[in-house]
C-alpha cells in the first residue's frame, strides 16, 4: 500500500489490509467512506467480470466520484438489459413450444375422456402401495345435476364462472393481495376451466411453468368448448374422496341418492369437500371443514340460491360410505 499527500491508492492484492485499515477508530472518516466504495466496485468487477480500466483504485481523485465511474455503471446496466432480454426470449420460445405441443381437446365436444391424468397418477398411487387401484364412476349429462350443487360449487370455486374467458384476473388480483399480506400462499385463484385442465393433462404440482401450460390449454378448451360443457366435465371427473370422480358416484356414496335429489345442505358439503376431497370428504365433521360449509352457506344465502325453508345450516350429517365393490362407469353426451 502506497501513501500519497490527498490520494490513498490500493493495491487490489492489498484488500484485505485496506478492510482491516478502515476498520480502525482513527481512520479518517472521509477517506473511510471513499476507500469503502472504491471497495464496492473492486467487488463488483471480480463478481460480474467485467474489467475495468484501472489496475488501481485511486481515491480522493480531482474527478468525481460518479464521473470516475460512469463508463462501469453504463457497461453494468447494458449488462442488465442483454440478461433481462434473454429471459424475456427464452421465456416467448418455452410458451411458443407449449402452444405448438398443447392437446387437441375439440374431440370433447362430443366424447367423453376414458380417463385422465389425475386417475392414472391414483392408480400409481395405489399399485406402489400393492393395493388395488379403485375407481368409481357414473356420467351424468349437465342436466341432471342438481341446480344446488352447480350453484354450490360456482360460489365455493368459481362465481365468475360464466363470463370469464377461463381466467378470473379480477380473482388472481385479490389471491395476490391476501397472499401477500399474509406473506404465504393462502388463496388460490384457479377457475373451474383450470381446475379441469390440471385434471384431464397435467399434474398437482404448483411448478410456474406447468402453470403457463395449464393457462394455454384453459384458453383452448374455453374456444373449443361450451361453459356447459366444460361445467359437465367438470361435474363428473373431480375427485370427491378415495377412488371416487364425479357428483353422481360421490352423491351415491355418501348420501344414497342420485346428485339430482340432492337437497341444498347435501350439494353444500359436496362444494366444501372440493378444495381436499380425500382429506375432507362430504360427510366430514372437522372443524375446518365446518368453517368452509357455513361460508359457503352464506354465500348461497347472499346470492338468493337457497329457498326460504331452507335458510338454516343443518347439523353434522351421516359419516357412512357407501362404495360398490366394483368400478361403474356409465357413458353418456349431456344436451
Amino acid at each position: 500500500m502506497e501513501w500519497l499527500p490527498g490520494r490513498l491508492i490500493i493495491a487490489k492484492t492489498h484488500v484485505a489490509e485496506v478492510l482491516h485499515l478502515c476498520a480502525k477508530p482513527s481512520f479518517d472518516t472521509e477517506l473511510r467512506t471513499k476507500c469503502k466504495a472504491r471497495l464496492r466496485v473492486y467487488a463488483i468487477e471480480k463478481v460480474w467480470g467485467i474489467p475495468l480500466s484501472w489496475d488501481f483504485a485511486i481515491l480522493n481523485n480531482p474527478l468525481p466520484y460518479e464521473e470516475q465511474n460512469m463508463d462501469f455503471l453504463k457497461l453494468r446496466k447494458i449488462k442488465w438489459k442483454h440478461i433481462l432480454l434473454l429471459v424475456l426470449l427464452l421465456l416467448v420460445i418455452f410458451i411458443l413450444v407449449q402452444y405448438l405441443t398443447l392437446p387437441d381437446v375439440t374431440y370433447l365436444q362430443k366424447e367423453n375422456p376414458k380417463t385422465t391424468a389425475l386417475i392414472e397418477k391414483r392408480k400409481k398411487e395405489y399399485i406402489r402401495k400393492g393395493e388395488k387401484p379403485k375407481e368409481y364412476r357414473i356420467w351424468v349429462p349437465y342436466n341432471q345435476v342438481s341446480d344446488y350443487l352447480k350453484k354450490a360449487i360456482l360460489v365455493g370455486e368459481d362465481i365468475n364462472f360464466f363470463s370469464h374467458k377461463g381466467i378470473d384476473y379480477e380473482e388472481i388480483k385479490e389471491s395476490i393481495k391476501i397472499d401477500w399480506k399474509k406473506k404465504k400462499f393462502v388463496r388460490g385463484a384457479s377457475t373451474i376451466t383450470q381446475q379441469l385442465v390440471r385434471n384431464l393433462y397435467l399434474s398437482t404440482s404448483k411448478n410456474p411453468l406447468r402453470k403457463i401450460k395449464e393457462i394455454l390449454i384453459a384458453f383452448r378448451l374455453e374456444k373449443a368448448l361450451s361453459k356447459t360443457r366444460i361445467f359437465e366435465l367438470y361435474l363428473n371427473l373431480v375427485e370427491w374422496g378415495e377412488g371416487i370422480y364425479g357428483c353422481e358416484a360421490a352423491s351415491r356414496a355418501y348420501f344414497g341418492k342420485s346428485c339430482s335429489d340432492l337437497t341444498p345442505d347435501e350439494a353444500i358439503r359436496m362444494s366444501t369437500s372440493l378444495p381436499f376431497p380425500r382429506k375432507y370428504p362430504p360427510i366430514s365433521t372437522a372443524k375446518r371443514f365446518e368453517r368452509r360449509r357455513k361460508i359457503i352457506y352464506n354465500r348461497m344465502l347472499k346470492y338468493g340460491f337457497i329457498p326460504k325453508e331452507e335458510e338454516k345450516v343443518p347439523d353434522s350429517g351421516s359419516t357412512e360410505v357407501k362404495l360398490p365393490a366394483d368400478t361403474v362407469h356409465f357413458d353418456s353426451i349431456g344436451k
